[in-house]
This record gives C-alpha cells, structure tokens and sequence, in this order.
C-alpha cells in the first residue's frame, strides 16, 4: 500500500478539508485569531458538532484579508 505524503506543518493544501484545529495547530494561529477570521468572512462547514474549513476557502480569505490590510495602510 502507497504511503501518502505528509502535509508539512504551516502549509495549507487547496484540495484538502480541515477541522478548525487542525488549522490552528497547522499555521500556529490562537482560537481568538480563527475568530475573528470566520468573524470576518471564512467560510466554515459544520456538520454535527464538528466545524470544517476546505484550504481552498482559507487561502481565498488570505488573498482577500491581505488586499484590506494594504488599503488601510495607505
């Protein structure tokens, strides 16, 4: 049987699903800043009483996140 190839630690695959945790433990990020992530536009699927977020929406509201932050800059 094939071994599948671990994910490295602070990467974020787009194909891929994670559990709020998991994120949090992935890029080293507080429960306050997941937050004010989903706070601010994350999307996150709940089923049951557990909580998703696909890479794909993840690195989307980086892009997007990063976008804002350099406008209040100026």
């Amino acid at each position: 049987m094939a071994k599948e190839p671990a994910q490295v630690p602070g990467s974020i695959g787009a194909s891929d699903l994670y559990t709020i945790g998991e994120i949090k433990r992935r890029l080293g990020i507080s429960s306050w800043a997941m937050w004010r992530a989903r706070r601010n536009g994350l999307k996150v699927y709940r089923i049951d009483r557990c909580r998703y977020v696909l890479g794909k929406d993840y690195i989307d509201y980086v892009e997007v996140a990063g976008k804002l932050s350099k406008r209040m800059t100026r």
